[in-house]
């Protein structure tokens, strides 16, 4: 490779379309990243055009954290561009080796910083990933590649047809619709990029692109870590479905993170570790393990179906504690007579102290087991262990107290508040769409306690999420339909670009079988019908003759 001013040093990285060289610029003396692009593209006006200027565009983009542009030009029909060279590495190698929360937060508002200045003037990214976000020797975030040519770069394309644009895990719903896309775009990938950085895996995976662009379109994030939870809401705003619900900029978003990092607390300086191997995005298959989860059934005291996928219980900042307070059973489980509930663990904590004196009523009582299984019970609510584990939970002992006692008010009305925690539970997993293990907490809550506050709201509420389940199901049947045709017609028209027509025909049948109707399939597959006679009635005519 020769381009006049530059001495290539050596081969940095390839894509489909591009070769990236470490080269030394001869006039000034200092070494550049040279960007060469395909000669192949020299031959599609539209791709000229937009590459000058999208490159002479993102010269002119000055800003700490954007890579900054030095030469823009063509040479022997081969489009070009030089940039800094950076040897702090990427994001991807650094999540490799673990970040903390703190340094999230702090690359998030670098790349926010950068998208924001990149919109201003005019420029959408397209493909932010952590391949795409390097590090410069002071430890700045420095984001790159900015989808110069994004039609074009086989790495990063879902289909043929240039409809879809984006690394598949980090694409925003717009993008997996093959929409025009706008600055939330992007704001959307930097969320994905931000949860893989706190949590250590990516929210959304699946077996291939298509189940993947399905799932941004259609499903809400995935809980963090308990210990994350403060970034939850951040998180979610980021990955809202709909552009006009993220934050407003990137420079918006910015100044949002720079005021959540002034009271971080000194925890969040912890690196945390990958939780599963990342493999590169441009994989047909994604098979980074989800973190196991925590069964309700078992919380329930029930065998989990094998096969069955249940989340964890939820532990949200606003229900990591509650306070339990009033009666005689507050009185038996508290000194002061109220305690904070801490969030359900699959292993026993131990007993809290409990140094009061029983009260009155129990000290009449002459039966001492009364008072010890109560205030066994007592405690099990307390740590939220409800029916788990099997020879220490708050409905084992509030039972035995029942058996024995049965017109006993602080059994019954222990039991009462096992199934109103259950009710509380179940309103949790219904705000995070989890109607399956709603559904089980109200079924439990009904067995102990039929009339259990807020219970009849909380069944109300499930019947109408099942019914609306069932609607977004079909709805994803059909988006999942659409995506496939997309994919299927921008097989067959490079197969046809391409001379290979019996390909092209199979996918352009293989279309129509999924949309009868589809105009471009229809179209496509008796052009390629025609051909044949075509070639015949030529092959016939004088002039063959001759």
């Amino acid at each position: 490779m020769d381009i006049p001013g530059y001495k290539i040093i050596r081969e940095l990285g390839r894509g489909g379309m591009a070769i990236v060289y470490l080269a030394e610029h001869e006039k000034f003396g200092r070494e550049v990243a040279l960007k060469v692009m395909s000669a192949a593209l020299g031959d599609d006006e539209s791709f000229q055009t937009r590459f000058l200027r999208e490159a002479r565009t993102l010269a002119r983009t000055s800003h700490p954290n954007i890579v900054t542009v030095y030469d823009v030009d063509v040479h022997e029909g081969n489009y070009y561009f030089s940039m800094e060279f950076h040897t702090g590495g990427d994001l991807k190698d650094r999540l490799r080796e673990g970040l903390s929360p703190a340094d999230a937060l702090r690359i998030t508002r670098e790349m926010a910083s950068a998208l924001g200045r990149a919109h201003e003037c005019g420029i959408i990214h397209r493909d932010i990933k952590p391949g795409n976000i390097l590090f410069a020797r002071d430890g700045r975030a420095i984001l790159t590649d900015f989808g110069i040519a994004r039609n074009y770069d086989a790495e990063t394309q879902l289909t043929q047809l240039g409809t879809m644009v984006g690394t598949p895990r980090y694409m925003s719903p717009e993008q997996a619709r093959g929409m025009a896309l706008e600055g939330p775009s992007d704001l959307y990938s930097l969320g994905i990029v931000l949860y893989e950085m706190l949590a250590g895996v990516p929210p959304f995976q699946a077996e291939d692109a298509i189940a993947l662009g399905i799932k941004h379109v259609s499903e809400p994030p995935p809980a963090l870590p308990d210990d994350l939870a403060e970034y939850q809401p951040l998180v979610e705003r980021l990955l809202a479905k709909e552009p006009q619900d993220r934050p407003t900029s990137g420079d918006s978003l910015a100044r949002e993170i720079a005021e959540m990092e002034r009271t971080l607390p000194p925890a969040s300086r912890i690196v945390r570790q990958l939780h599963a191997p990342i493999q590169s995005p441009s994989e047909a298959t994604l098979v980074s393990a989800p973190r196991p989860a925590r069964s309700p059934a078992a919380d329930l005291g029930q065998t989990q179906p094998s096969g069955a996928s249940v989340p964890t219980q939820d532990t949200s900042r606003s229900s990591k504690t509650f306070l339990w307070a009033g009666g005689a059973l507050a009185t038996l489980a508290l000194a002061a007579g109220a305690y904070f509930l801490q969030p359900a663990s699959d292993t026993p904590r131990p007993a809290p102290a409990v140094t009061a004196a029983a009260p009155p009523a129990l000290q009449a009582d002459p039966d001492s087991d009364v008072a010890r299984w109560l205030q066994r019970a007592g405690e099990a609510l307390a740590a939220d262990q409800l029916m788990t584990p099997e020879n220490d939970n708050a409905v084992l002992w509030f039972q035995r107290v029942l058996k024995l006692r049965p017109d006993n008010p602080a059994a019954r009305a222990g039991l009462d508040r096992v199934a109103e925690r259950y009710v509380e539970l179940g309103e949790q997993k219904l705000k995070r769409r989890d109607t399956d293990s709603a559904r089980l907490y109200a079924e439990r809550a009904r067995q102990l306690a039929p009339g259990a506050t807020g219970l009849t709201g909380l069944e109300a509420k499930l019947a109408g999420a099942e019914a609306d389940n069932t609607k977004r199901e079909q709805k994803l049947l059909d988006l999942g339909t659409q995506l496939r045709v997309t994919g299927l017609l921008g097989g067959a028209r490079t197969a046809e670009e391409e001379g290979k027509r019996s390909e092209a025909i199979r996918l352009y049948r293989q279309a129509l079988d999924l949309d009868a109707g589809n105009r471009e399939a229809r179209e496509g597959l008796a052009r390629l019908e025609r051909e044949p006679q075509t070639v015949a009635r030529k092959n016939e005519s004088p002039d063959a003759a001759e």
